[in-house]
């Protein structure tokens, strides 16, 4: 855990690691791409491309998705003023701006049946971006940007080792910290997907308003107790 922030940040951030999950099922399932993980995303349109492959929806959708979370991220490197580590109102309104196009983009699938509209994927893409961003800015050991989890499951995994290394050998040390923010931050994303897995039609729309409601909450709810905090000095 990061000491410069307290256990309520780090309860916000395994929340929205939970919600980069939700959205990346849902929009894996009804688009067949990743809003929040750009790895897939990238393997997909560089086997179009070795390939000589006229572009495909999937593929089309691939290069919208690397777009618009380069556009979220560009906006959230542009609108976080603050020092590094620091979660300040910056920080709130790029949550709460990237909660409102996840809000805006649940509301234009309707009843699900346009979920490949360019337009969606770039607003989800775009909120992902910015929540990407604005956690890399505040600097959570082991959980890096919440969006994906690949080194924070690597991180997890060498703490744990590293401490029952220490544990089970006489006379070793680590310098490692505890392995369970790592790990909790994999399993609610794991979490978050499975509950966007079985997400359909206007479900997927509900539930990515709801994801969109809640990314915003995180920005209110850290401004109320800035506010809060700053009232009673």
């Amino acid at each position: 855990m990061n000491p410069k922030h307290d256990k309520v940040h780090h309860t916000f951030v395994l929340l929205l690691a939970s919600l980069a999950g939700c959205i990346d099922a849902i929009s894996f399932v009804n688009a067949g791409v990743f809003p929040a993980n750009m790895t897939g995303n990238s393997v997909v349109l560089a086997i179009s491309v070795v390939n000589h492959a006229a572009a495909s929806q999937r593929e089309t959708h691939a290069f919208l998705i690397i777009l618009g979370f380069c556009f979220g991220s560009a906006i959230a490197a542009l609108l976080i003023r603050s020092q590094r580590m620091v979660w300040s109102r910056s920080v709130n309104l790029v949550f709460m701006i990237a909660g409102c196009a996840l809000l805006g983009a649940g509301v234009a699938m309707g009843n699900g049946k346009i979920i490949y509209s360019s337009g969606i994927l770039l607003a989800l893409a775009a909120a992902m971006g910015m929540q990407a961003s604005a956690l890399l800015h505040l600097n959570f050991p082991g959980a890096g940007t919440s969006t994906a989890v690949t080194g924070t499951l690597a991180t997890g995994v060498t703490r744990a080792v590293q401490h029952l290394w220490g544990i089970m050998v006489p006379g070793f040390v680590t310098d490692q910290p505890s392995p369970w923010f790592p790990l909790m931050v994999f399993s609610v994303y794991f979490i978050g997907a499975l509950a966007g897995g079985v997400q359909r039609g206007f479900h997927a729309s509900v539930a990515t308003m709801v994801c969109g409601g809640l990314l915003a909450l995180v920005g209110l709810a850290e401004e109320f107790r800035t506010s809060r905090n700053q009232s009673r000095c």
